[in-house]
């Protein structure tokens, strides 16, 4: 039932891109890190397999954050059917998605690919609009960073739950006033960034903010380069709610006293 939603969803999402015209590129320096942590359940290898045998040139780590669960034995499995386009990197302990991503972006690096993204291992953002990526942060030339964004404009699908998009909305507002961001979505889990010495400066040490690694990301580019201008926000045409958040309350009240201090460190930029 699983897989039939998500060929649901991916199918409405690539018949969007053929309204829009959008044409599709494929690459062979891109890296996709996915962070797990006790996705057993959940990991849709169907999914991932139909990528991977359609675009055979991009790669991708899945970073083992301490799971309790098979999570590492199912993505060991999975690699090994693919060993020419995925990795895993086994974290023994669990350091939160933020070092899971660092690390697997570190690890990228390492093997010298131009561009380097993260993706939810939920696929609440199809896996399709991967190659959509690479072919705006490529084409454009003026931006290094390519972040997804939920927004329910007309024609597109977000599917959110309400009281998740009321947080989310409430939370972006205050993360955008606070440290002057021009993006309306900072935690969508689906973004692409090109190597650069900045990107590689910034991912050197842990981040502070848990599960706002994103925006802490984004901040100390930001201070690095010294401007905005280098954010482009798509506007996913298809995002899809999926069951089992690892996020609490408790962790998102914690996240916005975190925002805060972000706010006061990027106050002078």
């Amino acid at each position: 039932m699983r897989q039939e939603a998500y060929a649901a969803f991916t199918h409405r999402e690539r018949r969007a891109d053929r309204r829009r015209g959008i044409t599709i590129e494929p690459y062979g320096d891109m890296a996709i890190v996915v962070p797990c942590y006790n996705e057993a359940e959940r990991f849709n290898a169907a999914a991932f397999e139909e990528f991977l045998n359609r675009y055979k040139d991009i790669n991708f780590v899945f970073v083992n954050d301490g799971s309790k669960d098979d999570t590492l034995a199912e993505l060991q499995v999975f690699s090994a059917r693919f060993p020419r386009q995925t990795s895993v990197l086994d974290m023994p302990k669990n350091g939160g998605k933020a070092e899971a991503v660092r690390h697997g972006m570190l690890e990228m690096i390492s093997h010298n690919k131009r561009y380097i993204g993260y993706w939810d291992a939920d696929l609440a953002t199809a896996l399709s609009a991967i190659p959509e990526f690479g072919t705006l942060i490529r084409r454009d030339g003026q931006h290094t960073v390519v972040v997804g964004a939920r927004l329910r404009l007309l024609g597109h699908d977000i599917q959110r739950d309400l009281s998740r998009r009321i947080f989310s909305r409430a939370f972006n507002l205050v993360a955008r006033a606070t440290l002057r961001l021009r993006i309306r979505d900072t935690q969508c889990g689906a973004k692409l960034f090109e190597v650069d010495e900045d990107l590689k400066a910034a991912l050197v040490h842990p981040f502070e903010t848990g599960w706002l690694f994103d925006i802490e990301l984004l901040q100390r580019l930001i201070e690095r380069k010294g401007n905005r201008n280098f954010i482009y926000e798509h506007a996913l045409f298809a995002w899809s709610e999926v069951a089992g958040s690892k996020v609490s309350l408790k962790k998102s009240l914690h996240a916005v006293f975190k925002l805060c201090l972000l706010g006061l460190r990027g106050a002078r930029l």
